[in-house]
């Protein structure tokens, strides 16, 4: 009977090792999406500013950033959602006058950083998985 015991708790916590809880992989999942979302962010602020960065040929520097997502396939978001979704927060920032620089400066990180951190990036992500599932 021991010996059933113990064979039995030992399939029962090697099983867990093995396969990670349910709520350790939604939330890799939620912070995968956010930092492509947060990438994106700031390549959508780049472009509206038209933002270089150069190197020292002056040649221009593009943050490719995002690609490591395309790469691994690790996001779970509609592109063109995202988009939609990152566009329209940008324009509410500049709509409210939210996010003022004394020296006319983009201020995208900033923005992209409350994005990042907004209860709106969750539901708005909520709701890419629920339609996705």
């Amino acid at each position: 009977m021991i010996r059933i015991l113990s064979i039995g708790i030992f399939f029962l916590f090697g099983c867990n090792q093995k396969n990670p809880p349910q709520s350790e992989i939604q939330e890799n999942k939620l912070i995968v999406n956010k930092n492509y979302i947060f990438c994106g962010c700031l390549n959508n602020v780049n472009r509206r500013y038209n933002l270089q960065w150069k190197n020292p040929e002056n040649k221009s520097i593009v943050d490719g950033s995002i690609e490591v997502y395309f790469i691994k396939n690790n996001f779970d978001v509609n592109m063109d959602s995202v988009d939609v979704f990152v566009n329209n927060y940008l324009d509410s920032l500049e709509n409210n006058n939210l996010f003022r620089s004394y020296n006319a400066n983009s201020l995208g990180v900033a923005k992209c950083l409350e994005l990042y951190n907004s209860k709106k990036l969750d539901i708005f992500l909520k709701k890419e998985f629920s339609r996705k599932e």
